[in-house]
């Protein structure tokens, strides 16, 4: 019988070092820290305002868990209600953990971490949220992260050949 108290630190160490089969990445040992969570729920409750031509708002989806945009679209039963959640969670408007790490290290102005690819700089984005001590996410914190990420966007789209996040550093 395991305390309920040391559960949430002992099933990532399990999961961590039982796993020896399928390639699990560092940011899905993750998923369930509590900063993830409310990022997720976030994600599912605030709407955009719609895109100009449109009448429709959307949500920016925050994949917590590998694979949950998939799953999602998959849970909805006929092609009219997989089209109707597409037209609310738009793929482009998917974004993942190591999303998450390269919106904000980039915008910090870390060029340095984010380029040390997707994997490296989300540990070095979850140190950081360590260090900020237990943290929590709000709807302020939301939106100034998909601000982040619209930058992100705009920065990789152009006909720069430089990596977003030098750009960034350059701003």
């Amino acid at each position: 019988m395991v305390r309920a108290e040391i559960l949430d630190t002992l099933v990532p160490l399990i999961s961590r070092y039982s796993n020896s089969q399928n390639k699990v990445s560092e940011a899905d040992f993750s998923a369930t820290d509590p900063f993830h969570v409310k990022l997720e729920e976030l994600s599912r409750t605030i709407w955009t305002p719609p895109a100009p031509g449109q009448q429709r708002q959307t949500h920016w989806f925050y994949e917590r868990a590998r694979g949950q945009f998939l799953d999602a679209q998959a849970r909805e039963a006929t092609p009219a209600k997989k089209k109707a959640f597409l037209s609310i969670n738009p793929k482009q408007q998917r974004f993942t953990k190591t999303d998450l790490a390269k919106f904000e290290n980039t915008y910090a102005q870390f060029p340095h971490l984010v380029s040390r690819g997707a994997e490296k700089n989300f540990t070095e984005f979850m140190l950081s949220l360590k260090e900020a001590g237990h943290v929590l996410p709000d709807e302020a914190y939301f939106r100034r992260l998909i601000a982040k990420a619209i930058l992100s966007g705009g920065l990789r789209r152009s006909s720069m050949p430089c990596r977003s996040a030098v750009i960034a550093r350059k701003l």
